[in-house]
């Protein structure tokens, strides 16, 4: 019962899945093609903007609102209606069918169409603002990726480095023991070292799989295993905090897109007032009359009067949305502003710490590598000693190529703290 019940759902998910894998590959190889293999930060932030299924998404979002532009130039359709009349009972004082047919056509006279216009071009702005907005931040999360991949690269090339650096040094030692120079306690320890560092080449190598799965989830592209070219090395900040929170202020995507929610909310206001004057309807008919034949025309004008509604709830439900985009305008600013100080203590920080580390430790990494090995080859040390100085500093390389790679993300994150994700530039 059990192998029954559990084989049904496999079989049908395994169906399924022979079902839809031919559209999926199919779906994956459009989306990957034509990719470079080897991407620059620019033309990964090209490549979100351009070609993304993120960034084609957002825009298709526009199309919707495009289509309250197209409705706000209409005018509003004419009605026609038909009315008969036919006598029932009793002696006749009128023609015994009469015909009434007439045409009704709204007309705008006080400016609700421009009223209208306008507010769909500002709702059209806005969404336009909210798209920049979210590729911004999504920018933000692709170039955070980018370095990732990077450093995930660098990562591995210095496992490479360090594994060869044992395989040579094993060398050494193997010679000397077969010359008897010394024991085998020198080379099984060293050789154990070596398949230490081959399982970490490994554990590393994974770790640089998982970045360039995250760079491709990041943009959308499953298929894709691009390279990531570029530099660790950070940027000579060129602009105070000040500068940075005054250019944020004019141009930061999400305070724009609060700016442009606002000026819509104002448009919506403005098409609430012209929308309390009524609308007048003007109509053109004709009587048709049976056996007397005769046609009457008449015209007729309808005004609603504004006895209930009057179009108050739709001022006041505008004025309220003003009310509410200015606050949320408002809290974006100084969320905007938090969020550059933030960005702004943790650069300089790891801008400091890494130039405390270059200063007081890396430059004296060769000069201690060859002590070590000049002193292992002329028998003032032992194994021991040697390989320890190797972790200590392939440590401190490790612990060098991470703080390069926190400044790197620390200054993606300030660039984009400014309103700058896809203008940061990429090299010194």
């Amino acid at each position: 019962m059990i192998r029954e019940a559990t084989a049904g759902p496999l079989v049908m998910m395994v169906l399924a899945l022979a079902t839809a894998s031919p559209a999926t590959a199919e779906s994956q190889r459009n989306h990957s093609e034509n990719l470079p293999s080897i991407v620059t930060l620019p033309q990964t932030l090209r490549l979100l903007r351009d070609r993304s299924p993120e960034s084609k998404a957002l825009r298709a979002r526009l199309d919707v609102v495009a289509a309250e532009r197209m409705e706000a130039d209409l005018y509003p359709n004419p009605s026609v209606s038909y009315g008969g009349l036919a006598l029932a009972q009793g002696a006749p004082v009128a023609p015994r069918w009469q015909h009434q047919i007439t045409v009704e056509q709204p007309v705008l006279v006080f400016g609700q169409r421009s009223a209208k216009q306008a507010w769909a071009d500002q709702l059209l702005h806005a969404e336009r603002a909210q798209v920049e907005a979210s590729l911004a931040e999504q920018a933000l999360l692709a170039s955070q990726a980018f370095y990732a991949l990077l450093a995930a690269q660098q990562r591995k090339e210095l496992a490479e480095w360090s594994l060869r650096d044992l395989e040579n040094f094993e060398t050494i030692v193997q010679r000397r023991t077969e010359a008897g120079d010394r024991s085998l306690y020198d080379l099984a320890k060293i050789q154990l070292e070596t398949s230490l560092q081959r399982t970490l080449l490994q554990t590393v190598e994974t770790e640089r799989i998982h970045a360039v799965g995250t760079l491709a989830a990041r943009l959308g592209f499953p298929d894709w295993r691009p390279t990531a070219q570029g530099s660790l090395e950070p940027l000579m900040l060129p602009i105070s905090k000040e500068k940075l929170r005054e250019y944020a202020i004019r141009h930061h995507p999400t305070i724009q897109a609060a700016r442009a929610r606002q000026a819509s909310a104002q448009s919506s206001l403005a098409l609430a007032r012209r929308e309390r004057y009524p609308t007048p309807t003007v109509a053109l008919g004709t009587l048709l009359t049976q056996h007397e034949n005769s046609t009457s025309v008449f015209l007729g004008l309808s005004v609603p009067v504004a006895v209930f509604d009057h179009g108050q709830a739709a001022v006041a439900k505008a004025t309220a949305s003003i009310r509410a985009e200015q606050r949320q305008g408002d809290a974006e600013l100084q969320r905007v502003f938090a969020e550059l100080d933030r960005a702004y203590q943790v650069y300089e920080r790891h801008r400091a710490t890494l130039a405390s580390l270059d200063r007081q430790m890396i430059e004296k990494i060769p000069v201690l590598e060859k002590m070590a090995e000049d002193s292992y080859r002329g028998g003032g040390s032992g194994i021991w000693d040697w390989l320890d100085t190797h972790r200590s500093l392939m440590g401190l390389r490790l612990l060098h190529l991470e703080q390069r790679e926190a400044v790197k993300q620390a200054e993606v994150s300030l660039w984009a703290a400014a309103g700058m994700a896809f203008s940061a530039p990429a090299s010194p």
